[in-house]
């Protein structure tokens, strides 16, 4: 079959007829699509502009519009499959409503939309959606301290960070918008990871930025200062004071002193002493229970080098003599 349809062809005057019918079909092509009356939708893309500095888009913007366009088959044809138009949208030139959103009602900016994509042979029959609303919220900038914490890959009991950790620089400038960045009161880095302590120890660390849309922090990434100290461990005996008797009475303590076991850094262990510690005991502690024996010791404001402190022992005797 194949064969016939090769030799067939190959006649000249089969040629001639093939040539003239793909001539004539072309014709009929062209004079079927300069005719009008043909409809047609089309999508448009949009260009935004003039968006206020202060302002952002809360939600994404539609990217396109469909409009139905009716003309002539080559004027459809060249916005379907050959449309490099697009349409602009002034932002902040739109009107706004009560609840801050803006909006454009696409069917009475017909004439702009016309003179945008230079329509030629073709008229605008309508366009979806009818009306386009923009989110718009504000922006803002506020500066938050920097947190940070580490985690120890080794004995804490016996290994302590000396003072507070120092951040350099020790807050960030955030800018956000306005409903989000006021919920963030601080940012914290990410966790550093130590494997051994060290008097001193500088780490650069990411910070722990929130994945929120339109979100900027002026920087990413701070130097962390960390330092180390073994702990020591010491006693110290320190006088009990009494306190809150009447005058009326003799109130003492037996024994008079007692003993405190205390941590502290090495690095402060010369400098604790023994009048730092308050140590006493209340009568107001006993004062309802006549038939009581022993009485609590307590210490007020230990001074601040000291990590963990324990009383030897916790409670003591005492004696009340009226007077």
């Amino acid at each position: 079959m194949l064969e016939g349809l090769s030799s067939w062809f190959l006649r000249g005057n089969n040629r001639v007829k093939l040539l003239f019918l793909l001539i004539s079909l072309f014709l009929w092509f062209i004079i079927k699509l300069s005719q009008t009356g043909y409809r047609s939708p089309s999508h448009f893309k949009l260009d935004y502009y003039d968006l206020p500095v202060d302002r952002i888009l809360l939600q994404e913007a539609p990217e396109n519009i469909q409009i139905e366009l009716e003309g002539t088959g080559f004027s459809l044809l060249r916005y379907k499959w050959f449309n490099g138009n697009s349409i602009a949208l002034d932002i902040n030139a739109l009107p706004e409503l009560e609840d801050g959103r803006r909006y454009w009602l696409t069917n009475d900016n017909l004439g702009e939309i016309e003179r945008d994509l230079s329509l030629v042979g073709t008229r605008i029959l309508g366009i979806s959606p009818d009306t386009l609303f923009f989110n718009l919220g504000s922006l803002m900038s506020k500066k938050v301290p920097i947190l940070t914490r580490y985690q120890a890959d080794f004995d804490t009991n016996q290994f302590v960070l000396y003072r507070e950790i120092r951040l350099t620089p020790d807050s960030v400038l955030l800018t956000a918008p306005a409903q989000d960045l006021w919920k963030i009161n601080e940012i914290y880095t990410k966790p550093i990871l130590l494997s051994e302590p060290k008097d001193s120890i500088v780490v650069e660390i990411d910070l722990n930025l929130p994945k929120i849309k339109n979100f900027k922090a002026n920087i990413s990434r701070i130097k962390a200062k960390l330092e180390f100290s073994a702990l020591a461990e010491a006693k110290i005996e320190v006088p009990i004071i009494a306190i809150n008797n009447p005058d009326s009475t003799l109130f003492e303590i037996i024994p008079n002193k007692a003993e405190i076991l205390y941590r502290t850094a090495l690095r402060d262990f010369k400098n604790i002493r023994a009048d730092e510690f308050l140590m006493y005991a209340d009568y107001n502690d006993i004062a309802d229970n006549p038939e009581a024996r022993f009485i609590s010791l307590k210490i007020e404001s230990p001074p601040q080098a000291v990590r963990y402190l324990q009383i030897n022992p916790q409670r003591v005797e005492f004696i009340i003599t009226p007077l």
